[in-house]
């Protein structure tokens, strides 16, 4: 994931303040290794979080970005799969985020690891995750 991603990328900018490029080590390995399986395989450019563009908790998230404090002043528990390293959500150039669904849902079974994937929404929701509501879970071949 590396190759294809800078860190500020990836994580929240608070994050990304704080750490650098040593935010790496709060990724889950897995979620490294799929998101860079993907890349190197769909042959286009990926895209996470965007600064310019507003899109700022699109990877890891911390207890400082709105997402986490928001449901945390509530008083509500919030264990997304995106606190834990595990999740990333992307747009794909040239590829709706249905399409670029698809285009995974053709190559499960070549997947390094179990997904899940969130259907109905204009992006695509990947993590490494393996339980879950509105998910569809995806059993490569290799585990």
């Amino acid at each position: 994931m590396k190759r294809y991603f800078k860190i500020h990328e990836v994580v929240c900018p608070h994050v990304f303040e704080e750490f650098g490029e040593g935010a790496w080590r709060f990724f889950d390995p897995r979620l490294l290794r799929v998101i860079g399986w993907l890349r190197e395989t769909i042959n286009r450019p990926v895209f996470a979080n965007s600064y310019i563009g507003g899109l700022m908790q699109r990877g890891l998230r911390c207890n400082l970005c709105s997402l986490v404090r928001d449901r945390t002043n509530k008083e509500e528990l919030y264990m997304s799969a995106h606190v834990l390293g595990a999740a990333l959500d992307f747009t794909v150039e040239g590829m709706s985020a249905e399409e670029a669904r698809d285009w995974i849902f053709v190559r499960a079974l070549d997947l390094p690891y179990y997904i899940r994937l969130e259907w109905n929404i204009s992006w695509v929701h990947l993590d490494v995750l393996t339980e879950g509501p509105d998910i569809i879970t995806y059993f490569p071949q290799s585990i």
